[in-house]
């Protein structure tokens, strides 16, 4: 599937709007009460990338990025257990109703030294039920997570890393499209850290999915993940990730089976005085099966060159930003070849005492190659703002807001996304 972070996930992965926590209400031995109330609120006008939710996992794909609630007024009660000061024990449980749902969830994390090594176990189980009208794909489920990392020294700098996971959700009904399902794999990687607080990490991982109702929608992914965050010369800053996968899809012809390559970049460099610059390069590639006859090869490149002004609380960069899709076309398939072209400009301000803020927006256009029914010209915005203000001692205020405006030649095919999400909270 094609990356769409500056779109689709950045806005359909909803945290909560207006959560109105009123703070601890309890403090005791590591306990920690709150209660509050909130409200979830999407506002969406058609939106469709033809790339980003096709496939066999196209609706579970949708399912996992839809599973907080929309446009809904909840009451939310919590409360967390840190008897230690090191946080090697960590317990919480949230439980919120709306007016047609439940929803609980427990977390616990524990960490524990075995002689030199390190012991992370992570869990998490929440269930969600609709007890007022009609259930729609999705709304009724139970799902667990469970994870554990062991961590051991080789030298001073050189760490063996291993873990396992698993993940499963089973839905109240299960329908022609609504499947449980159950997820289990396994890490293995050397993590190296340097003396200048840089850090490089090489992982292989391999993973299986099991679909009990509809064993075509099985798959196992073997793949290597390496990155690197670090520091050069007196002013430069690295970051590097990359990641080489093989996905094998339990289906006839090798359909969907297919290699992927993703890349992600970012370089940042203080030139004279308080001057910077800073470029970023994503690339992703996907090779499938040559069997495969329903499936493109495609590439999709995004290119930023930025520069700007560095000062002591704030941070102004602005500079052109590319993308190009590129799909190799079989016989008889439609396919989305486009460019796009836009302005960018971010800004950052810290003040601890008063406000973090940070805007991202880029105007620009996007031109397809091939214009069909689904497929246009359009000119776009996409903005994202969110931040913390702190309105007295212990009272602040956090919010996020993001966007996306398409402008088509034919007004019935724009686009608008909104996602607000906002919490009071008092801390004591």
């Amino acid at each position: 599937m094609v990356n769409t972070k500056n779109a689709l996930l950045r806005i359909i992965t909803v945290a909560t709007l207006l959560t109105g926590s009123f703070g601890p209400i309890a403090s005791a031995s590591g306990f920690t009460f709150k209660a509050g109330v909130g409200y979830d609120f999407l506002s969406q006008e058609f939106f469709l990338d033809s790339a980003a939710l096709t496939g066999p996992d196209s609706l579970l794909t949708q399912w996992e990025l839809t599973t907080d609630y929309y446009d809904d007024l909840k009451g939310q009660l919590s409360f967390s257990y840190i008897p230690h000061d090191d946080r090697r024990l960590e317990l919480s449980a949230t439980y919120d109703q709306t007016r047609d749902f439940l929803r609980a969830r427990l977390n616990g994390n524990i960490r524990a030294d075995i002689k030199k090594s390190r012991l992370d176990l992570t869990a998490e189980i929440e269930g969600k039920n609709r007890y007022r009208g009609e259930d729609e794909f999705g709304q009724s489920y139970l799902l667990a997570y469970g994870r554990g990392k062991l961590t051991t020294p080789l030298t001073n700098s050189l760490n063996l890393a291993m873990q396992i996971h698993a993940d499963g959700v089973s839905f109240e009904s299960t329908s022609e499209y609504n499947y449980n399902y159950y997820r289990y794999g396994g890490r293995l990687g050397l993590e190296k850290s340097f003396d200048n607080f840089s850090f490089a990490e090489i992982t292989l991982y391999a993973e299986n999915r099991l679909v009990p109702d509809s064993g075509d929608l099985d798959y196992s992914r073997i793949g290597v993940e390496s990155s690197f965050m670090g520091f050069y010369g007196a002013s430069g800053q690295l970051d590097l990730l990359g990641t080489l996968e093989k996905k094998d899809y339990n289906r006839p012809n090798n359909q969907y089976d297919h290699y992927r390559l993703d890349l992600d970049g970012r370089n940042r460099v203080s030139l004279s005085g308080q001057w910077l610059s800073q470029q970023e390069l994503t690339f992703e590639m996907t090779q499938y099966d040559p069997d495969d006859p329903v499936s493109n090869d495609y590439s999709l490149t995004r290119l930023a060159l930025l520069a700007g002004l560095e000062r002591i609380r704030w941070t102004i960069l602005a500079g052109p930003e590319f993308r190009l899709m590129d799909e190799q076309v079989r016989e008889g398939l439609t396919f989305e070849d486009y460019s796009e072209y836009a302005g960018r400009i971010n800004l950052d301000y810290v003040d601890p005492s008063l406000l973090w803020l940070s805007v991202e927006s880029s105007l620009g256009r996007r031109n397809q190659d091939e214009e069909e029914e689904f497929h246009s010209d359009f000119t776009f915005e996409r903005l994202t703002v969110f931040g913390e203000l702190t309105l007295a001692a212990g009272l602040s205020l956090n919010a996020l807001f993001s966007a996306e405006w398409e402008w088509h030649e034919v007004s019935t095919d724009d686009t608008r996304i909104y996602l607000l999400s906002s919490s009071l909270t008092y801390s004591f």
